[in-house]
């Protein structure tokens, strides 16, 4: 079933940092910075990395080519399209190349088989949820959002 836009309600929930994420034996320490324990890399850096993309009409694809394009250089290193950022990311832990994704997909991680960075950029990734128009959201599926959303307060990472 093909859904557009038009069929869809969507609700910001938050925004989050994103990833850069390399096969296990692709380091890039010697470009990336330690800050708070955590490696980050400039986008600048990535550019000539072999990239995993999701597909052009996916929101995550327009917000990276908007994230890319920061800087006057917007050529980058296309090693595959993919469908999703959860394909991407398989392909990345089979060590295929390197993907850009929300820091929302973490958990999605195999840690033992990818590097993480954080990008080292102004621009963050908003996660939404997006539902069928007119569909009634459950009670219980209410406070779940809520509560995730606590968490995410907490952390201050709340919508704009």
């Amino acid at each position: 079933i093909l859904l557009s836009e038009g069929d869809l309600e969507i609700r910001p929930l938050f925004y989050s940092s994103w990833l850069f994420i390399t096969p296990r034996d692709y380091k890039l320490d010697g470009l990336s910075n330690t800050i708070s324990g955590e490696r980050t890399i400039d986008v600048e850096l990535i550019r000539n990395q072999p990239l995993i993309l999701q597909e052009e009409s996916t929101n995550i694809r327009k917000e990276i080519n908007e994230l890319l394009s920061l800087s006057q250089n917007s050529e980058f290193n296309k090693r595959m399209q993919v469908a999703n950022s959860l394909l991407a990311i398989e392909n990345v832990q089979d060590g295929l190349g390197c993907a850009i994704v929300a820091d929302t997909f973490r958990v999605y991680l195999d840690e033992k088989k990818v590097n993480i960075y954080r990008l080292a950029a102004d621009t963050r990734a908003l996660t939404c949820l997006a539902y069928l128009k007119g569909r009634k959201i459950t009670p219980q599926e209410t406070e779940v959002m809520k509560a995730f959303c606590s968490i995410l307060a907490l952390k201050n990472e709340k919508p704009e």
